[in-house]
């Protein structure tokens, strides 16, 4: 239970980092019976799971990501929910949190503004929500810039006492309630500026609404999304399932490894704040850049066997099958 794990691994965290680091028998714990734990209440096989106590060292802010890999699965970039421990191991807060160390890199001494921008914006993507958290930033007691530079970097959070923590079922809502949150932002642009985007024009040269652009880009995320276009193309190869284009056949060792994935559920088709599914098998299909840009042209986007059945796609079929 949440109510004994979190204040069991708290009690035993300061001590433990008088002692060495490596093959301790805390991190190896918190990886995972805490981990598993934390696992079976989210029971979503969409999202990743990760325990940190540190990478060679003790971390001085332990935490739990919760990452979607739409996103990213890596805690140095993009957004995701997080559980974070303060320095003096008093308190845990469950938050909407950043990565920190690729804008750190970027913004350098612009660093904490650019942070307070984006977790701002955050909290407006999912105002109607935010109010049930406290706005950040948080303040862990961190003495490192790392662990200082995680405080401007937290949208909003709910803060809870270690030691005196309220009921099982209580922890759990706000669990579950934050990664509701997560989802929607996710659905809504994250971080994304769309305003500043490149306008997304239809045949007709009108700018798409809001929603369809945050759909689009989404998709095109989706699409970009490097482990699973790589996993895609391992299951499906690469020739065109529209019209069998090789590109290792006619641009020989330039061409070897290109194709484009394509994911195959229409995101208007889904509610706000539903998951999507990444499934290399089921999910995605590979296409050339043309039948790619045909799938996408108008709505409802085309299933593969429509886009087979536009006019002479059977014969580009017959011509580069052979």
């Amino acid at each position: 239970m949440l109510t004994t794990l979190i204040p069991e691994f708290a009690s035993q965290c300061l001590t433990a980092k008088n002692e060495p680091f490596k093959e301790h028998a805390l991190g190896q714990w918190f990886k995972s019976e805490f981990s598993d734990y934390l696992t079976n209440i989210i029971s979503r096989p969409d999202l990743k799971l990760t325990c940190s106590i540190g990478q060679g060292k003790w971390a001085e802010i332990p935490w739990i990501g919760i990452f979607n890999p739409e996103i990213t699965i890596r805690a140095e970039k993009g957004f995701y929910a997080v559980i974070l421990f303060s320095a003096d191991m008093e308190e845990v807060y469950f938050c909407l949190g950043q990565g920190v160390t690729e804008p750190r890199k970027e913004f350098g001494r612009k660093f904490k503004t650019e942070m307070e921008r984006r977790a701002e914006l955050i909290r407006d993507r999912v105002t109607e929500y935010s109010k049930s958290f406290i706005p950040g930033p948080v303040e862990l007691g961190g003495s490192t810039q790392l662990a200082r530079d995680y405080d401007p970097a937290i949208a909003f959070y709910n803060k809870f006492e270690t030691l005196d923590l309220p009921s099982e079922d209580e922890l759990i809502n706000q669990l579950l309630f934050l990664i509701f949150c997560f989802d929607l932002l996710v659905v809504r642009g994250g971080i994304d500026n769309l305003e500043t985007a490149t306008d997304i024009l239809d045949d007709n040269g009108t700018v798409e609404s809001v929603v369809e652009k945050r759909r689009y880009i989404r998709h095109s995320r989706i699409e970009r999304n490097s482990n699973a276009s790589k996993n895609a193309k391992k299951v499906h190869g690469f020739v065109c399932q529209g019209c069998c284009f090789d590109f290792a056949k006619y641009y020989g060792e330039r061409g070897e490894g290109y194709i484009e994935a394509h994911h195959l559920i229409p995101l208007e088709s889904l509610d706000e704040g539903q998951t999507v599914s990444m499934d290399p098998r089921t999910d995605f299909a590979v296409l050339c850049g043309n039948c790619h840009r045909m799938v996408h042209r108008n709505k409802p986007l085309l299933t593969i066997e429509q886009l087979k059945k536009l006019h002479k796609i059977s014969d580009l079929r017959k011509l580069f099958g052979e």
